[in-house]
């Protein structure tokens, strides 16, 4: 057997179990930033009435834990978008990048998405206009030249939209259902990664995109799908028997939210799945594509066998956006 086989095979090995090892502990991570954020959440409301205020002014805001966790998240791998972009040549400050995907992220906390929709569409093109803005007085200023600050620019609006407005449709679905719900999103793109790691490396054949991302296969896409629909059903029944089926929904207008059971019906929960599924891969070929571009095979090296975090948020970040409006459309944003 020559020798260069032997090393591929003894480097994939070695990724493969770096993956099963650091990816558990990113679950489990995950399960517990979740699991407490949600128990906060239920103790606060249960602590006090109706007609009571809340215990403490976080109780008043559902995903509170969540939402702290997910800023700090934004701005370390904005720190690896910057060096992305570092790589393709923009020269875009981190602080600017940093700060653009958090005012991003917290302008979708702020929304409340049952309110004023033309308030909010101005505020956000205002806030857009401003990232635009500013991010060409700091370059030009930083670097005391004009050059690159179209780029840089670009950049922090880029840097708002993927690493803020995406990640930030997850509190949005906090809102109204309890943080198992979020935690189920994730697992459910995850998992159609997984699925279609495997898949392509069983019975991949037929190339997706050769010209993007060489490995990934239509076989590997169809077996995506497929976990990814197969996931999501187990995470109905389960939300269905243990009794975490349902919407928070506010009383009479008031602060104060009640937990309405509403079960999931399985042919939409198949149907949603394998939609998550297919934009998680979306999502992957968006990573694919800006990696490709700056010339790097990885966005870092944080975590052993995935890279950076930019890596594992791939496929998530896109998924957002589709998981709400599949809700919306099942009507479970009450």
């Amino acid at each position: 057997m020559p020798a260069q086989f032997v090393s591929l095979r003894c480097y994939d090995n070695t990724m493969l179990r770096q993956r099963l090892i650091f990816g558990s502990l990113m679950f489990a991570a995950l399960g517990a930033v979740l699991h407490l954020d949600n128990l906060l959440d239920r103790f606060g409301r249960q602590a006090a009435s109706v007609s009571d205020p809340l215990p403490w002014p976080g109780a008043g805001v559902p995903g509170l834990l969540m939402m702290v966790v997910f800023a700090l998240l934004i701005a370390l791998a904005a720190r690896e978008l910057c060096a992305v972009f570092r790589a393709k040549g923009v020269d875009s400050g981190t602080a600017t990048i940093m700060l653009s995907a958090l005012a991003g992220f917290f302008a979708m906390v702020a929304m409340d998405f049952g309110g004023d929709a033309p308030l909010h569409s101005a505020a956000l093109a205002s806030l857009l206009a401003f990232v635009f803005v500013a991010a060409l007085i700091a370059h030009s200023f930083r670097r005391q030249r004009v050059d690159g600050a179209i780029a840089s620019a670009a950049a922090a609006l880029f840097s708002l939209v993927y690493l803020g407005l995406l990640p930030g449709f997850y509190l949005a679905i906090r809102s109204a259902h309890s943080a198992w719900v979020v935690a189920a999103i994730i697992v459910i793109t995850k998992c159609a990664d997984s699925g279609a790691y495997f898949t392509g490396r069983l019975i991949g054949r037929h190339r997706l995109i050769p010209w993007l991302s060489p490995g990934k296969t239509w076989e590997g896409l169809a077996g995506a799908l497929v976990a990814a629909a197969l996931c999501a059903t187990l995470f109905a029944w389960l939300f269905n028997t243990c009794g975490g089926a349902g919407v928070w929904a506010q009383h009479d207008g008031s602060t104060h939210r009640l937990w309405v059971e509403r079960p999931y019906r399985y042919g939409a929960v198949m149907f949603g799945g394998a939609v998550l599924g297919l934009a998680g891969h979306l999502g992957d070929l968006i990573a694919s594509l800006l990696k490709r571009d700056a010339g790097i095979k990885d966005s870092g090296s944080t975590i052993p066998g995935f890279g950076g975090l930019l890596d594992v948020f791939d496929s998530p970040v896109v998924a957002a956006p589709v998981a709400y409006w599949l809700m919306v459309l099942a009507g479970r944003m009450d």
